[in-house]
């Protein structure tokens, strides 16, 4: 099954790729960094064993949106987040995210979340929290953000988690407004905020769940194991990745049967010129996938396949 090529990564002159995203809008977000600066974005403390929070000093980068026609570059001032995940809020403020943040006590905590505003000055900052997954932002600027074990169980001095409930739902300014529940999700495996919904597929149940505007959940059991993405559509669901093989390119596509889903069956995912395995990201919108793959971005949109 072949990705198809939706728009070129192209860092300005003296610059590199260091973050990768996917707007509500399906267009696609890279963070452009100084290329001597962008070993610090995932510098590790002295064991070598945990990634730093934040750099050292702050740093200044780029964010591009793309279309697959055109795309539009802002400079953004005064970054921190390591490993920073980015997204896109709807009057044309960038958000970076920091996965990781330290709470020291209930007057010191990091906060690892900050919106630019579109002259790339610092709008604002706040937390969401520790052992951050996934950041995706609604077409309405909700902040839908999921976590992996130890932002769910603690770690980084967080005895109660931001994320205990492994995924949790934000204003534009870090207010919590939701948490997932009454199942528990130690790892929220893959996450997509599509226009009328929210999907997640997490361990333990490795169940797909659906989110509605209301907050009511429905669920589905499958017979995936590990998957990283999933887009969803009508007709069908394509799960990208699993613990089997650790590849990205093995999928699993189950189609909608009577309201539950099929058994799954195996599909190779392919991109021209480019290895699917060595992808920067692989997630998912509504029933598209998307991959940043080498110098381009591909995407696969499920409701085409018949």
């Amino acid at each position: 099954m072949q990705l198809q090529l939706h728009s070129k990564i192209e860092a300005p002159p003296g610059m590199a790729a260091c973050a990768h995203g996917v707007a509500a809008s399906g267009d696609v977000i890279n963070l452009y960094v100084a290329q001597d600066k962008a070993a610090s974005l995932s510098q590790r403390d002295s064991t070598g064993m945990f990634l730093n929070t934040a750099t050292d000093k702050p740093y200044d980068g780029i964010v591009e949106v793309c279309s697959r026609y055109a795309g539009t570059r802002r400079a953004i001032c005064g970054a921190t987040a390591t490993l920073p995940q980015v997204q896109m809020l709807p009057d044309g403020e960038a958000l970076i995210v920091a996965p990781r943040c330290r709470r020291k006590n209930a007057d010191d905590i990091e906060q690892n979340a900050t919106v630019f505003a579109p002259d790339g000055t610092i709008a604002q900052r706040f937390c969401l929290g520790d052992g951050i997954e996934d950041v995706q932002v609604s077409a309405k600027g909700d902040l839908w953000v999921s976590y992996f074990d130890e932002g769910v169980i603690g770690n980084y001095g967080w005895k109660h988690p931001m994320g205990a409930n492994g995924l949790v739902r934000f204003n534009s300014h870090g207010e919590r407004q939701w948490g997932f529940t009454p199942e528990v999700i130690l790892d929220c495996h893959a996450l997509n905020v599509a226009a009328d919904c929210v999907w997640a597929y997490y361990y333990t149940e490795f169940e797909l769940a659906r989110i509605d505007a209301d907050g009511s959940i429905k669920r589905w059991p499958t017979a995936i194991r590990g998957a990283t993405a999933v887009a969803v559509g009508a007709h069908a669901v394509l799960f990208a990745g699993g613990y089997a093989t650790k590849q990205l390119s093995e999928a699993n596509l189950c189609l909608w049967q009577k309201g539950q889903l099929s058994k799954p069956a195996p599909i190779e995912l392919a991109i021209d010129n480019a290895d699917v395995n060595q992808a920067k990201w692989l997630g998912a919108r509504g029933s598209a996938l998307y991959a940043a793959a080498q110098d381009a971005w591909y995407m696969l949109d499920i409701r085409t396949l018949r």
